[in-house]
């Protein structure tokens, strides 16, 4: 007579929690004076939308030094908040340089709180 043996893995299925986690890693788009580099705000909320995504982070890579008042407040309300407002994993990196004394210090707290440094490595 044949006996059938069953183990506890046979009465286990195939659970969600099972399947190999995604690794996730951080995606960074660089901006310059004038010039987004070839991204849109659609591939911003693309990356930050994605499960394999932890960090979607704004770069600067060059000096905003020729930025007037106005310019640094139009930056921060028109170009880069929208982006943040996409989703909380968007965030800044990196250190923005403007004229020394030209920020108001709410754009520089605004600037500081969303993960940037300003005018770090100037003399």
């Amino acid at each position: 007579m044949a006996m059938l043996a069953l183990t506890p893995a046979a009465f286990m299925s195939c659970d969600k929690d099972d399947e190999p986690e995604v690794p996730l890693h951080d995606t960074e788009y660089t901006f310059r004076l004038g010039s987004q580099e070839g991204f849109t705000l659609e591939q911003i909320k693309a990356s930050a939308d994605s499960n394999s995504v932890r960090t979607v982070y704004l770069q600067p890579v060059s000096p905003f030094i020729t930025y007037t008042q106005g310019n640094v407040s139009r930056l921060r309300n028109n170009y880069l908040q929208p982006m943040l407002d996409v989703s909380p994993k968007v965030r800044g990196i990196g250190n923005i340089e403007f004229e020394p004394g030209i920020i108001l210090p709410a754009d520089s707290l605004w600037y500081v709180a969303n993960g940037w440094t300003i005018n770090q490595h100037q003399k």
